[in-house]
């Protein structure tokens, strides 16, 4: 987004709404709508990308996030994983226990990748 640069904050509402008109003219050939949100920290537009989310609803999109935390400790504070969590939760798919992960970088793959994305 234009006025949001690297470590200023996380910014989503543009990006859900780019997102959302993408995937509600996508071909419907069967296979799910998915968008994958990667966050490390707090979303500062949480109100609006909750705006937006409404637009991917509409759209049959399913919106899976994952929190990116730096250690195996969970952490509070303007970067901690645990305020990333609380706004990022509100915006996934229902039920949040199949849509939502707090993860260390390195369970990523294991856990996305070859559990949730395996076609198998």
């Amino acid at each position: 987004q234009e006025g949001h640069y690297m470590g200023e904050g996380t910014f989503l509402a543009e990006s859900f709404d780019i997102a959302a008109g993408l995937l509600a003219n996508a071909p419907n050939d069967g296979r799910m709508k998915v968008l994958l949100v990667l966050i490390d920290s707090k979303i500062e537009d949480a109100d609006q990308t909750s705006i937006a989310k409404s637009k991917l609803d509409a759209a049959g999109v399913h919106t899976v996030g994952i929190v990116i935390r730096k250690s195996i400790l969970h952490t509070t504070g303007v970067e901690g994983d645990l305020e990333a969590e609380a706004s990022l939760r509100p915006l996934v798919t229902e039920p949040q226990e199949t849509h939502f992960a707090n993860l260390m970088i390195d369970e990523l793959q294991e856990t996305v990748f070859e559990k949730w994305c395996n076609p198998s």
